[in-house]
Order: structure tokens, then sequence, then C-alpha cells
């Protein structure tokens, strides 16, 4: 049960790499300066949803911690 709720977490760094692996591939071919252009506005959600996410995800971790040594 305690290792569960790293899950969350370990896929928030996996979508992360994911999404910077790929904007590393595009722009060794060059396109790098479109790709931003277009999806300037998705990156920084991305980013945002990141954000809440590893604060709700370290929250829910806190609160399970303290739960489990009362």
């Amino acid at each position: 049960m305690c290792a569960q709720p790293t899950a969350p977490v370990n896929d928030w760094w996996l979508l992360t790499w994911a999404i910077l692996f790929a904007f590393r591939a595009a722009s060794k071919s060059g396109n790098s300066i479109v790709i931003l252009q277009r999806h300037h506005r998705s990156l920084q959600l991305l980013m945002l949803l990141y954000v809440i996410g590893s604060v709700v995800t370290g929250q829910l971790l806190r609160i399970r911690t303290f739960q489990a040594i009362d």
C-alpha cells in the first residue's frame, strides 16, 4: 500500500521526459520553432498541469504518510 502513491509521481516524470525527448527530436530535424509557435499554449497548459499534479500528489503522499503514522 505504501508504494502505491508514488506511481502518479513516476507517471508525471515519464510524461515530462517523453515531451522533452519529442521536442529534442523535432529540434534536430529543424522544426522546433514551428512546433513551439504552434504548441505554445499547450506547453504552458502542460507545465501548469504538471505543477498542479505534483502539488496534489505531494500533498496526497503527505496525508497518507501521516495517516500511516497515526
